[in-house]
């Protein structure tokens, strides 16, 4: 890959918005969402027809990702009011900033919303995998990736941004940082 993109970043290509039920099962999903993901290269099992029905906690990586997510969906239903958490969603070649709104529906279901905020064009290319997605493993053992903002971790050092990584492929873990936990 090479140092630097020479290429504009264009428009975000994003599935606008999917709603869960009360029990967390993703039950209607934007009218572009299969587009969306086979132009981004997403596995088959990410189309709509093979979503619908799932719980959301199956798509989510990592114990405290899901425990995360859980408490922001708890937080609208039990408040009713809309909630509205920042979040990084990068391609090894975008880092994107992204928002997405939790909002309250009748009987407990949710709306969840996502909006580019902002993209720029990677310096340098990084693909990360987790422990269960093929690819090659360039580093002896998984580093922690917060699933929020992506910043990293590699053993006991301070955390770090994505940019400031030399390998372009990572084997990851995902967690919530203690910062993005307080947020």
């Amino acid at each position: 890959m090479p140092d630097s993109l020479a290429t504009p970043v264009a428009a975000a290509d994003i599935a606008e918005w999917y709603e869960l039920d009360a029990e967390g099962r993703v039950t209607a999903v934007c009218p572009d969402w299969d587009a969306v993901a086979s132009r981004g290269g997403a596995p088959a099992g990410s189309l709509q027809g093979s979503v619908i029905g799932q719980p959301l906690i199956r798509f989510i990586s990592g114990d405290a990702t899901r425990m995360y997510m859980d408490a922001a969906l708890q937080a609208v239903r039990v408040t009713g009011q809309p909630r509205t958490l920042r979040y990084r969603c990068d391609t090894p070649v975008v880092r994107r900033s992204m928002e997405m709104t939790l909002r309250p529906r009748a009987g407990g279901a949710v709306r969840i919303e996502h909006r580019l905020i902002d993209q720029q064009a990677r310096v340098r290319g990084l693909t990360c995998y987790t422990d269960d997605a093929p690819g090659p493993q360039s580093v002896g053992s998984a580093i922690m990736r917060c699933s929020v903002c992506l910043r990293l971790q590699r053993a006991s050092l301070p955390w770090e941004e994505p940019e400031q990584v030399a390998s372009p492929r990572l084997m990851v873990r995902y967690t919530v940082c203690a910062r993005c936990q307080i947020r």
